[in-house]
This record gives C-alpha cells, sequence and structure tokens, in this order.
C-alpha cells in the first residue's frame, strides 16, 4: 500500500501533467549489429507518454581551470520529466532511446535518466531533427 505522502505525489503528478504535460511518442532503442547504430527494441513497446519538456540553465562565472582572464559561460540543457508510472518495469526509458514529440514532430535522443523525485524520471534529451511526414 503506497504511503499517504505518494498518494498525494502521484495526485500533483497527475495535475502538472494535465496542466503542463504533451504527449511524446516512445521509441525504444538498442545497440545494432556490433554495437552499431540504434535500431528498435523489439523486447520493449512503442507507446505514447505525457511529460514535462523543461530547459534547466546552468550560469558559471567562470570558465577555464583560472579565474583571472576566465569567461562567463552558460549552458543550456533540455529534458523531459515523465510520471514512471507510464512504463512497465522492464520498459523503462535508457539511454539512445527516442523521444517524438506529437505536436511538432521534433525527434530527441534521450541523453541521460535521472530519478526525478517520488515516481517520476527526468530526462536529458539531445534534438535530433524532425520527422518527415
Amino acid at each position: 500500500m503506497p504511503t499517504k505522502f505518494a498518494a498525494l505525489m502521484d495526485k500533483v503528478d497527475a495535475a502538472c501533467d494535465a496542466q503542463f504535460g504533451e504527449t511524446f511518442e516512445f521509441r525504444p532503442m538498442q545497440s545494432g549489429p556490433g554495437g552499431g547504430l540504434p535500431i528498435a527494441d523489439p523486447n520493449r513497446s512503442i507507446r505514447d507518454v505525457v511529460g514535462i519538456h523543461e530547459a534547466d540553465t546552468d550560469q558559471s562565472t567562470e570558465f577555464g581551470s583560472e579565474a583571472r582572464g576566465s569567461v562567463p559561460r552558460s549552458v543550456t540543457q533540455p529534458f523531459v520529466s515523465i510520471d514512471r508510472r507510464q512504463f512497465l518495469e522492464n520498459e523503462q526509458p535508457r539511454r539512445k532511446d527516442i523521444l517524438m514529440r506529437r505536436d511538432t514532430a521534433q525527434l530527441f535522443e534521450i541523453a541521460n535518466v535521472m530519478p526525478d523525485d517520488e515516481g517520476r524520471v527526468k530526462i536529458a534529451i539531445i534534438h535530433k531533427g524532425s520527422e518527415t511526414v
């Protein structure tokens, strides 16, 4: 039985997904023959998932090994936050899987998968272009 906190987090996640979420098509991938280019993974299902697309900006006042003469930098990392319950236990997202944003047909490769909070996963993504229809 889930804790009261977990039950409340489930309600919060559902409300956030309803308000801010958008639909992505999740396309599981695996390494190709001999470790080559990724190919579709037949052991995991293609499915629609709802996620919140965000961008995290990291700003630094110095870049380089020495502060004197260094330059400020700003790096933006886009990510998608998804409720883990949308995936079966053996079908969780992994590096190299693909997410296609339904509204725009933009393709994203999963670069990193990190736990976010109770029941969610934060997925760092890399834009790979758009799917042609």
